[in-house]
């Protein structure tokens, strides 16, 4: 992350506790400088399609071929504002177009979520994701020291959240293809893990890795290399399309962690991060963008916001704001042959990604 783009973030905070907490994460990222050197490699696009496809057995290419043409659930990461995420994905997991999504991926919480949807699936438990999430305790995530302190009571919370979840068996060969995005802090691009057919134990470690926010929770090593949230602002992959893209889906629900307006205030950013991550745009996909209908707040009273009623506020909103776009899912439903990319947001059409972020 280079220091314009470190500046344009900074542009957006005023409070001075935020601002030195910013830093410290600044500081964590001045480690990945050489990133800018490896985005200029042309062969860098290619990279999450070869990973991905490499990390396929014969079992599960045989699994992709046959589910990839169902709709893909795609979720942003966004620390306690994943809660608003939780009560969106239990209205899904109640509607008949449950039935066709056949892959997920998530990015930091939003893993958490995607593995916790798959294992909600799996079980037939609708109500398993918004459980967890209302017994999660404030005083577990942040710890003695706050959640800005990466101490080992933060990773064992979280991990705990998640065992006791019973979620991680549920992830099978017979269940959906889950995918958890991380952060690659040695080669300096994201990475995307594919839990299926992985002991339990190997899922942990990778959705903790997804997890990893700098200055919040411990990064995680995987095959000899350090893997930190999949979600760092410019650099990172916070709304992981790519990987179900490469591997062959075409229908995508997206389900954000912030309201239109948040998302507004950040569009500059995420921009930014398209053009450096010389993204693709996605041929022949469309996508339904699931956008909060109120403010989830920002890091402070957002992200690192894991207060009991907040929570239940956000599982209701999320709850709500999936069952008001029941007529969108049911267009998204319907297969449709190669067309352009489309995005669609309160029922309009927009052809990028980046065309929609000019019209939040």
């Amino acid at each position: 992350m280079d220091q314009s783009s470190i500046n344009k973030l900074m542009n957006y905070i005023d409070d001075p506790e935020i601002k030195e907490t910013m830093g410290r994460i600044t500081d964590t990222l001045d480690q990945v400088d050489r990133v800018k050197d490896q985005r200029r490699n042309p062969e860098e696009k290619n990279i999450r399609a070869r990973d991905i496809r490499a990390s396929l057995d014969k079992n599960l290419e045989e699994k992709v071929q046959a589910e990839a043409g169902g709709i893909a659930l795609v979720l942003t990461g966004g620390g306690g504002k994943g809660s608003y995420q939780a009560g969106a994905c239990k209205a899904l997991l109640e509607l008949p177009i449950h039935k066709e999504i056949t892959g997920t991926a998530g990015t930091s919480v939003g893993a958490m979520n995607a593995a916790l949807y798959a294992g909600s699936f799996s079980r037939k438990q609708p109500s398993l994701i918004e459980s967890v999430w209302a017994d999660i305790k404030e005083e577990g995530m942040n710890g003695r020291e706050g959640f800005f302190s990466p101490s080992d009571e933060n990773d064992r919370y979280l991990e705990s959240l998640i065992r006791d979840s019973g979620v991680l068996p549920a992830i099978n060969q017979d269940s959906i293809l889950t995918i958890a995005t991380a952060y690659d802090y040695e080669k300096g691009w994201p990475r995307d893990f594919i839990l299926n057919g992985l002991s339990d134990q190997e899922k942990m470690t990778r959705l903790l890795a997804s997890a990893a926010f700098p200055a919040a929770l411990k990064e995680q090593e995987i095959g000899g290399s350090r893997y930190v949230d999949g979600g760092i602002p410019v650099i990172g992959s916070n709304m992981p399309i790519a990987p179900l893209y490469h591997l062959g889906w075409r229908r995508f629900i997206v389900i954000h962690c912030s309201s239109r307006t948040e998302a507004a205030d950040w569009s500059d950013i995420n921009k930014l991060g398209i053009r450096l991550n010389n993204e693709k745009y996605f041929n022949g996909a469309s996508f339904l963008h699931i956008y909060a209908k109120k403010d989830l707040g920002g890091i402070m009273e957002g992200t690192a916001n894991f207060n009991h009623d907040y929570i239940m506020a956000n599982l209701a909103q999320g709850y709500q704001d999936m069952l008001a776009n029941v007529k969108q899912l049911e267009i998204l439903s319907q297969p449709r042959g190669p067309l352009e990319e489309v995005h669609i947001l309160d029922g309009e059409s927009y052809h990028s990604f980046t065309e929609l972020l000019e019209n939040l």
